[in-house]
């Protein structure tokens, strides 16, 4: 019912709610995969990464009704609780969690996003509608592609871009340094 698309990956939603991803995984944006096998070194090669392969979570009975592809994110939001989950490269806190140790979560980790509309995302930044039609922006602050003014840091928690309220935005869209 859905297909999202990345600089090198696609996420594949099906009608039961069931998600899948295929192709390049390095930046954890496949959410499937260990690190060995992101890297095409598994003893499988790449086969796990170019054929689909269902994202799963702890409980089996998950099930999306939502996806979104940044340039090397995916996000998915759970039907029944409306939870937002989020993979991928995390350098600049794209995925809206905090960084961990790594540059990128190869894992779905449960992020604090609600009441989510629309996600979009370019290299290192992230972009959320809200259903109330609120836009907040997240990452790197060069080019001024958050929206968000001059900056002097980044934007390491999800920040409001007041001078759009009120202004009807009915999408959002990003390339890989604007929005």
């Amino acid at each position: 019912v859905d297909i999202a698309s990345g600089a090198d990956h696609l996420v594949i939603l099906e009608k039961n709610g069931k998600v899948y991803t295929i192709g390049c995984g390095e930046q954890g944006q496949l959410g499937r995969a260990s690190l060995r096998t992101l890297t095409g070194e598994s003893r499988r090669g790449t086969k796990t990464l170019l054929t689909p392969g269902m994202i799963i979570k702890k409980a089996k009975s998950f099930i999306a009704n939502a996806i979104w592809a940044s340039t090397y994110c995916t996000f998915l939001r759970e039907e029944k609780t409306g939870d937002v989950y989020g993979f991928g490269l995390n350098n600049y806190h794209q995925i809206t969690t905090k960084k961990s140790k790594n540059e990128f979560e190869h894992f779905p980790l449960l992020t604090k996003l609600k009441n989510v509309k629309d996600i979009a995302g370019g290299s290192h930044h992230t972009v959320i509608m809200t259903n109330d039609k609120k836009i907040y922006s997240i990452g790197r602050k060069d080019y001024g592609r958050l929206g968000l003014g001059s900056l002097k840091d980044d934007v390491t928690e999800l920040t409001e871009i007041v001078e759009l309220r009120d202004k009807g935005i009915v999408s959002i869209s990003c390339g890989a340094e604007n929005s």
